[in-house]
């Protein structure tokens, strides 16, 4: 037996006091210090700065006032002497878990720790059902079929957080004679509905047209709710004509589905513009099915009255996964949860031998694992401020002995270290309170930490002797798992070994059915069809090992743009990994006589060029294809998905500029048909595909192609802005700034619904206005500049 001790760690009212006070000082430290972020107001497009740590404030999980709940609770003592081994491994978010148990009973010297650095932690156990608050709803005749927020959690403080459980409510007398089987039939079978329901939300959402329009609508909403035999409910709004729908089951007496609609005059009541918005926790439940088809429904206690309701529960276990890792080690698992949990998560992370880190410290010998839940980027739910994470480390400090060493299980990594990530732009997204107290602590030995998929699977050595080890797995179905075995001895790091676990489609594919590999690439991956006919033929040409490889393989794609096709000749070729590709390869493709999508790969080289060879030198691979005489006028559009707003136009020759909404469509015939000479430039997007339907004869050219296949400059992306800054230079002003630079899709998007929805709206009007201009202004510089580059052809057979 081992002799574990616990103590509970009680604060008094003079220490609580006394942190408060610290905290305030924190506070003030790291909003002087933190990153700024851009605010911009939309009315006056004014560009206002706001610190990261005051935003993080305002929206953290947990309060200032809160202080007890991020501070830990008990104190966990273990004793130890000599090595101790651990495996960790963090964003566990499409693998299978069954796998990590099978890994862990094959090893032949099971660890003395298990370590789980956070997200998608409700994946390892299934819901404690002794928290579950079903919400009855007396006064209701016709709840809410489907709803969340069905359990309850309390913190140490007494506060109460919510889960975000999927309940299904069903009357008595239908439910009484179904079985488990029945019910997840008809969920599935509500879940068609949705979907024709939302094919019709997609086809009148943001549509104009006569009055009629909403009737149109109307029709085939009954249509569909008429076939399955439900039944539709009107309710008005307050506001004009708006109303909503509610779609009813007499069966099981619950409300399926909630329709928002909302009716505006246009062009002087002649027209209506129709939004429609269908919103449910169904909707919710059945956008998570897309991602696991496995459901199972657990019966819960009936309601006093009319109702039973059922728990479902999608990709989760029967058992404690987490509990039943632990039986293989020495002293258990500990556990924190990530970002993209949410606050109730931490009473998945329970069980014997289970330990969650954030309300509990573990001491085993002299190692003192204290855990940081969540991150400090703004992205996710549980989202703490740098000054919160400091004053739990300092507070920890408290509880070490001179000889002791620390080991920090952080979701988040520390700022600079390990923390480069991709998915909303090339950033460090770590701590930089951690980062700043390892720095200043030579007794922290150990990082073990997740969040950044990129950096999964790596280690470092800090300067101050501190290893960190990111232990991430990327939530692709196509890439491999991360699992790290580390190895701790004399009160140092020793050895950290990196072990990858299969992926999803290596596991189809092992299987021998090709069909459901198929199935899997198509639905699953989101591969095309004929994508997924592709990596089938690699299969069937090079066998598993092309599928083994092809997390490295789509890295190449991903990183150049090539299609599956010329990754699948690459890898006959020789090619395994982004080392192994060179300029000569890229060449032997385009040589082929029958070169599969050559113009893609034409692209691909260029951006390949970039990276590999451009440094300062910017040059072309190719001349325009127009000459620098040439009368030319540069257009851009501001729309819509399914329809243009305003239409922008930049004589290049006189410097003449006119713009055309909407509503003006003849005297933009007009003006296209006067300059049937001359050339049209866009920058890629449905530009070309919306003046075409004005007047189809006019002579356009993509630009945006051009720059892809041509251009070799000291820069990875293609957009407008970044290719405008390296050819140009960065404009400075405060326009520019304004109404190029911060003006992205989703602002322009909002703006063009507010003049589609409100055609008089002039503050709108003139924005819109102002940020189309700057994009075809910035359009003709590019081009101006284009014709000053020299062409130099660094690879014959480009044609």
């Amino acid at each position: 037996m081992i002799g574990i001790s616990v103590k509970n760690i009680h604060l008094s009212e003079g220490e609580m006091i006394s942190l408060k006070e610290f905290l305030v000082h924190l506070i003030n430290e790291y909003v002087s210090k933190s990153d700024k972020r851009a605010v911009i107001n939309v009315s006056t497009m004014e560009r206002k700065y706001c610190s990261v740590e005051e935003h993080l404030l305002r929206r953290s999980s947990i309060k200032a006032r809160d202080i007890v709940d991020f501070l830990p609770s008990r104190l966990v003592v273990i004793p130890h002497s000599g090595r101790l081994g651990i495996l960790a491994f963090s964003d566990y978010r499409v693998h299978s878990v069954d796998m990590v148990l099978e890994f862990v009973r094959n090893l032949k010297e099971k660890p003395d720790l298990i370590v789980y650095a956070g997200d998608d932690v409700r994946r390892f156990a299934p819901p404690p059902r002794e928290f579950f608050r079903p919400k009855y709803h007396g006064s209701c005749e016709y709840p809410n079929e489907v709803f969340v927020g069905s359990f309850c959690f309390e913190l140490p403080s007494g506060r109460t957080v919510t889960a975000n459980e999927y309940v299904v409510r069903l009357s008595r007398d239908f439910a009484e004679s179904l079985s488990e089987q029945d019910i997840i039939d008809r969920i599935m079978r509500t879940r068609k509905f949705y979907g024709l329901l939302r094919d019709i939300e997609r086809r009148f959402y943001n549509r104009v047209g006569d009055k009629n329009i909403v009737d149109e609508f109307l029709a085939e909403v009954e249509d569909i709710v008429d076939k399955f035999g439900f039944r539709l409910v009107y309710k008005k709004r307050s506001r004009g004509d708006d109303f909503d729908i509610c779609v009813l089951d007499d069966d099981t007496k619950t409300c399926v589905a909630q329709v928002g609609v909302w009716v505006r005059d246009v062009g002087g009541g002649s027209f209506v513009s129709l939004s429609v918005f269908l919103y449910d926790s169904y909707s919710i439940l059945f956008k998570d099915l897309e991602k696991s088809d496995e459901i199972r429904l657990i019966k819960l206690s009936s309601s006093p009255r009319k109702y039973v309701y059922y728990l479902v529960l999608l990709d989760r276990p029967e058992v404690n996964i987490f509990e039943e890792l632990a039986k293989y080690t020495t002293y258990g698992v500990l556990a924190v949860i990530g970002n993209d949990d949410r606050l109730v998560a931490r009473m998945y992370i329970r069980g014997d031998k289970v330990y969650e880190l954030q309300s509990t410290l573990v001491k085993i010998g002299d190692l003192l694992f204290v855990g940081l839940e969540g991150a400090t980027s703004d992205i996710g739910h549980v989202v703490y401020p740098e000054s919160f994470v400091r004053l739990r480390l300092e507070f920890i400090k408290r509880f070490l002995e001179p000889n002791d060493k620390l080991i920090i299980v952080s979701h988040s990594p520390p700022r600079g270290l390990l923390d480069r990530a991709m998915r909303f732009g090339d950033r460090a997204i770590g701590s930089i309170a951690l980062r700043e107290f390892i720095d200043e602590n030579d007794n922290v030995i150990l990082v073990v930490c997740g969040h950044v998929h990129r950096e999964g699977g790596k280690y470092i050595i800090h300067n101050n002797g501190a290893t960190i080890v990111n232990v991430s797995s990327h939530d692709s179905f196509i890439d491999k798992a991360n699992i790290a075995l580390i190895t701790i001895d004399q009160g140092k790091v020793q050895n950290v070994e990196f072990f990858k676990l299969p992926s999803p489609l290596e596991i189809v594919f092992g299987k021998g059915s090709l069909r459901d590999a198929f199935i899997f690439l198509v639905e699953k991956v989101g591969f095309r069809p004929r994508q997924a006919d592709v990596i089938i033929e690699g299969y069937l040409k090079f066998g598993m090992e092309f599928i083994r490889n092809l997390d490295r393989l789509a890295n190449i794609k991903y990183k150049y743009g090539f299609t599956w096709d010329h990754i699948v000749d690459f890898y006959s070729l020789g090619v395994r990994s982004d080392n192994d590709l060179n300029e000569e390869i890229i060449k032997k493709l385009l040589d082929q006589p029958k070169c599969k999508f050559k113009q893609n790969l034409r692209r691909a080289l260029t951006k390949f060029l970039r990276i590999r060879k451009a440094e300062k030198e910017i040059f072309l691979l190719e001349p325009l294809p127009f000459s620098s005489d040439a009368k030319i006028i540069v257009f851009d559009l501001e729309y819509l998905p399914d329809r243009p707003v305003l239409y922008g136009f930049y004589d290049l020759s006189n410097g003449e500029i006119k713009q055309f909404w909407f509503d003006g469509t003849e005297k933009l015939r007009e003006y296209l048909k006067s300059k049937s000479d001359y050339i049209f430039v866009h920058w890629g997007g449905s530009d070309k595909k919306y003046i075409k339907e004005v007047d189809p004869k006019i002579n356009t050219v993509n630009l945006l192609y051009f720059v892809q296949t041509a251009l070799v400059a000291p820069t990875d992306s293609s957009t407008l802005e970044s290719i405008h800054d390296v050819l140009c230079g960065h404009k400075n002003d405060n326009w520019w700034e304004k109404h190029f630079y911060y003006a992205d899709g989703p602002l322009k998007s909002m703006l063009c619904n507010k003049v589609l929805r409100n055609p008089e709206d002039a503050e709108s009007k003139s924005i819109l206005a102002e940020m189309n201009k700057a994009d075809i202004i910035a359009l003709g510089r590019v081009i101006k500049r284009l014709f000053e580059l020299k062409v130099k052809n660094l690879c014959n057979n480009l044609g």
